[in-house]
This record gives C-alpha cells, structure tokens and sequence, in this order.
C-alpha cells in the first residue's frame, strides 16, 4: 500500500515506532468522539453525560488528556480506580487505538478505559472492559453482550440509527500515513 488514513493520535503511535514512516495532514473534517448506550437508553446516557460534565468542570478531563496525550509524548497511565458496586456495567471497546485503548502488559489502558471508570464510579458500578474487533461492537450493544461502547468512535449519521450518543468528549482528525 501506499498510504493509510487514520485518526491523528493512533496515527502518531504508528509514526513514533517506525521512523520509516511520515504523517501527511489534508483537509479532513474534524470528528467528535462519543460513548454509545444502545438505542432508547437515556437513564445511561444522561449518567455518562454527568459525568463528561463533570470532569470536564472540576479539572479530571484536563488532567486525562495530560496523562494520555501529554506533549512530551511519557504517558503516565493513572492508577485503576476503586470500584465497587453492587451491579457491573460492561464497557464494550477495540483495543487497539493508542491513546484511548490498547493493552499494556495484560491490562486494556487508555484514556477511554479510565473515563468508563469513571462513569462506572459514578453509577456505582464495578466495571468490566470487553475487548472485540471494531465491526462487533454495535451488534454486541444491540443484544445486551455490553452496555456502552467507548472505543473512538466517531458520531455519524449512520451511527445514530443504531446507537444513541453521549455528549462528545474529544475532537479528532483524520491524517495520512505515507513512507518518507
């Protein structure tokens, strides 16, 4: 191949490791990112709402952008959260998109994983991290297998005639990967 067309953060992942590689910007549109809940869901999108709200007033949104996309390019992954709970909330992802989810050692990390901590925290939840490929997450939400989707994903048309969307919590943008 020739080039790849990837989001701008796992992109720079990419780059980092292979110096072989480049970034080309174009003139993508910019994407909002968002936590999907299955369809009809509003108890669940308004608590994950509160929290986006939340965070990004009292300073943890700021403070997990620093940790996971910080300029000098160390992340510090923060510590788990403790949760517990009488129930368990199943956070559906991909864990393969650095920043936001990918597996360090044995453990699926990431800006995505530490905000669905975070809601479940809230909710007063344990939280459980399911990882499957891309494609399976939104027929997993539809039957029940999780009950949110927090992997990068981007809201489109198309999305929201299947899924209902969170508040965006990250802006993002398509970038080219070219051989130097």
């Amino acid at each position: 191949i020739d080039a790849v067309v990837l989001k701008e953060l796992p992109a720079k992942e990419i780059v980092e490791k292979n110096k072989k590689l480049d970034i080309v910007k174009d003139k993508f549109a910019k994407e909002e990112y968002a936590i999907a809940v299955k369809k009809g869901n509003s108890e669940l999108v308004a608590a994950i709402n509160s929290t986006i709200e939340k965070m990004k007033s009292n300073g943890e949104y700021e403070a997990l952008v620093a940790a996971f996309m910080p300029a000098d390019g160390a992340i510090v992954i923060p510590a788990d959260l403790e949760l517990t709970g009488d129930k368990t909330l199943k956070l559906g992802t991909n864990a393969a998109f650095p920043p936001f989810e990918y597996v360090d050692g044995a453990k699926i990390v990431g800006f995505d994983i530490t905000m669905g901590q975070k809601i479940a925290s809230d909710a007063g939840a344990n939280l459980e991290v399911v990882d499957m490929a891309f494609d399976s997450l939104i027929p997993a939400l539809a039957s029940g297998a999780i009950d949110f989707i927090a992997a990068g994903m981007s809201v489109t048309e198309e999305r929201q005639k299947n899924v209902d969307f969170s508040l965006p919590y990250f802006e993002s943008e398509q970038v080219i990967i070219i051989r130097k």
